[in-house]
């Protein structure tokens, strides 16, 4: 999971960034046996969703509130396209990342489109 991430190439601030990489547990043959690529890309992502919760509890405990963007401060359209971008980007990378995260891309991609739809709706 990569978090504030985008920070660093998000307008012309020449302040540190903290980013932050977790590597999640791996996910064995016995917990994904008999589900099909949809499945196995919303368990990921619900994984990738449930530690990017956990970050954003932890950190507000720690932090006190700035006057700079957080990933909370993101509309759900904005989120879903940084953490597509750092998909992208790992899949960049070589080709068995390409086959790892091109069904985490699919799904949110899915959710992007969503996500556009509903703000447009508002």
């Amino acid at each position: 999971v990569l978090y504030d991430s985008y920070k660093a190439m998000n307008g012309n601030n020449l302040k540190p960034v903290t980013t932050q990489l977790h590597f999640l547990p791996a996910i064995y043959y016995e917990e994904y046996q008999g589900m099909n690529k949809k499945e196995i890309a919303q368990m990921v992502k619900l994984r990738i969703q449930a530690k990017l919760d956990e970050i954003r509890a932890t950190l507000a405990q720690v932090q006190t509130p700035s006057k700079e963007g957080t990933v909370e401060d993101l509309s759900e359209v904005e989120r879903t396209r940084h953490v597509l971008e750092a998909h992208n980007t790992l899949r960049s990378m070589n080709k068995k990342n390409d086959e790892t995260f091109g069904y985490v891309c699919e799904t949110l991609e899915e959710d992007l489109q969503r996500h556009e739809s509903e703000e447009n709706n508002k």
